[in-house]
């Protein structure tokens, strides 16, 4: 009897051990967070071989209604939630990802080096030239976003304009601008560009064009010596101080969120991206770090 079972013993301990039971992470989140939050993914995942990620970007709203629902366990925002989105949706809670500027972005031929919150609203209600700027003939091109962009939602909230979308008659949308208070939008359409990305290929082909980006992507597009240029908004030059310590006008917080406290393998991918891991690849994606504690 000892024999047997010491044999029993033996094999049993030499039995391979079964794998742990795969773990699916669903995600839709803001265009801005989905990327860090795909790049942070991969690396839990290299460290957690059960744990799988299923990464969707959308609009801020979307990710909102998304996680509320219950149709995934994990979302993000790029601004805090308004008041009645905390009404709408009592049991969602918000971890700090990371800090992000906004900057405004124009070709590298364009005239000037600074531009104040006027001159911004004059350009996105189709009043402002080249002239008016030290340039030569023709006007200020101004490119948004779509209308549920959380970047440009906060963009006109600081500059103090309003948008609404407008269909023209071959389809194509475009955004018609005015500043809060006036009664009626301007008649000059602002082109609407699919992303960042797209906004910035813009600016590089057309001297007279200006649009908006966070931060990262755009002293990352100047360091690799594209032919763009970061304005100063109203004196205030955009860096990652001035961000953090409150002078620089545009600027955000990046939100994972949940419903409810985070547990489970979802609290465990949050308590990794916010520590120091996860912020180093807040910083290699160029949005600002949080401090880890």
């Amino acid at each position: 009897m000892r024999l047997s079972g010491f044999v029993f013993l033996v094999s049993a301990l030499l039995l391979p051990l079964a794998p742990a039971a795969e773990q699916v992470i669903s995600f839709r989140g803001s265009l801005s967070a989905a990327p860090i939050v795909d790049a942070g993914g991969k690396a839990y995942a290299a460290l957690h071989p059960e744990v799988t990620f299923t990464i969707n970007d959308s609009s801020t709203p979307a990710s909102l209604k998304a996680v509320a629902a219950g149709d995934v366990a994990l979302g993000a925002t790029a601004r805090e939630l308004k008041a009645e989105e905390r009404v709408q949706y009592p049991d969602l809670r918000l971890s700090l990802l990371c800090h992000d500027g906004v900057v405004i972005v124009v070709n590298k031929a364009f005239p000037l080096e600074g531009i104040t919150t006027k001159q911004l609203q004059d350009v996105y209600t189709g009043t402002a030239t080249l002239k008016n700027f030290g340039g030569g003939d023709g006007p200020v091109v101004a490119i948004g976003r779509p209308e549920a962009q959380a970047t440009q939602e906060l963009f006109f909230q600081i500059l103090g304009l309003e948008a609404k979308v407008v269909v023209g008659d071959d389809g194509g949308k475009s955004l018609l601008c005015r500043t809060k208070g006036a009664a009626d939008f301007a008649p000059t359409p602002v082109a609407i560009a699919s992303g960042h990305k797209d906004a910035v290929a813009r600016i590089i082909a057309n001297p007279g064009a200006l649009t908006f980006c966070p931060i990262g992507m755009a002293q990352g597009l100047v360091a690799k010596g594209q032919p763009i240029k970061v304005l100063a908004l109203d004196g205030k030059v955009p860096s990652e101080a001035s961000v953090l310590d409150g002078s620089y006008p545009l600027r955000r917080k990046l939100f994972l969120l949940t419903k409810g406290e985070p547990t489970g393998p979802v609290g465990e991918f949050i308590a990794f991206m916010t520590g120091s891991p996860g912020q180093a690849i807040v910083k290699k994606m160029e949005f600002i770090p949080i401090p880890v504690k």
